[in-house]
């Protein structure tokens, strides 16, 4: 009787350890949902399941995950921009939901006492303020070179390095592909000159809104307060009936701008999310220096994230650094 006893609690003990992997197995997806303190879902957060299932969720703050990209002692990883990301471990309770609900809480800042007055203040005009007179990005033709690194997901500890060089001008990148190097054969070459010349033109276009106080009446923005001795804010898109940039109505445009003590624009991050649900959105982290006292991009991380039902693209992060900045080729 002893022994019967002890088998019984032995298969307990096991169904009990494996029912929520049992009970996950019947379900085809889970829903993740994604929300700040307050209890507001943020539209399009970033989410990773383990090293394969790397998405953007939908204007709902949710997204549909294939019960097959989850395994135990996984981790559940969601991003959002000006927030502090999230880590959690799928053990077995975590794998049996079929809901699993994620709380962000923001990016810490410290303030600085301020004097508001009655009169028409708001963070755009502090940063107007803080910011220096005839800050502009570089507009003429110029070269560089470009060291990059490519990370694929799906390849976890992976690493393709090379480098080519290119041109800008304003809005415009041309990569040489001629002179592409990479360290080993790969058919992903095609997206590294695509991701070059997308980020460097991204660069340009953020130095430029946030350079330009008329551009920056497309956005709403927002005073986070100093971090490191940089001065933050963030600008989000307006929506709006015609969308400037050729975005669609419904995309979302986030930027953390952060300048120095002289007003200089040191850093932007922008991210770029397409409301179409097989489309690839873009988060692009560039640090800037000067060039005939213009700026320029430096240092760019690219996070490339395919939308919940892109299954033609694989997420990817590049870096990016740029060198020998000259007008002659």
């Amino acid at each position: 009787m002893g022994k019967d006893r002890f088998i019984f609690l032995s298969i307990w003990f096991l169904m009990t350890l494996f029912a929520g992997t049992i009970y996950a197995q019947g379900q085809e997806t889970v829903t993740i949902t994604v929300s700040d303190t307050q209890g507001d879902r943020l539209p399009y957060p970033e989410v990773m399941v383990g090293p394969h299932f790397h998405r953007v969720g939908g204007t709902d703050g949710t997204i549909e995950v294939p019960i097959s990209a989850f395994s135990l002692n996984d981790t559940l990883i969601v991003k959002y921009l000006g927030y502090q990301t999230a880590q959690i471990l799928l053990d077995s309770i975590a794998v049996s939901k079929s809901v699993i609900t994620v709380t962000l809480g923001e990016e810490p800042y410290v303030l600085d006492d301020l004097v508001v007055r009655p009169s028409a203040y708001s963070s755009d005009e502090y940063f107007q303020k803080k910011k220096k007179n005839l800050l502009l990005p570089y507009y003429r033709r110029y070269f560089w070179d470009l060291e990059f690194t490519y990370d694929r997901n799906d390849l976890p500890g992976h690493t393709y390095r090379g480098r080519v060089s290119g041109m800008s001008r304003a809005y415009t990148t041309e990569m040489d592909s001629t002179g592409l190097a990479i360290s080993e054969a790969t058919p992903d070459s095609a997206l590294i000159l695509r991701a070059g010349k997308r980020a460097t033109e991204i660069s340009y276009l953020a130095a430029h809104i946030f350079c330009h106080k008329s551009e920056r009446k497309n956005f709403y923005c927002l005073y986070l307060g100093k971090n490191d001795e940089l001065e933050v804010w963030e600008f989000t898109i307006r929506q709006q009936e015609k969308m400037p940039w050729n975005l669609k109505k419904d995309d979302l445009t986030r930027c953390i701008v952060s300048l120095d003590q002289e007003g200089i624009i040191t850093n932007i991050k922008t991210q770029l999310t397409t409301s179409d649900s097989r489309g690839t959105s873009y988060c692009v982290n560039t640090e800037y220096g000067r060039y005939d006292n213009m700026l320029v991009p430096m240092l760019s991380k690219v996070d490339l994230i395919p939308n919940a039902h892109n299954e033609e693209i694989r997420a990817g992060q590049f870096t990016l650094k740029y060198s020998n900045i000259r007008r002659e080729k």
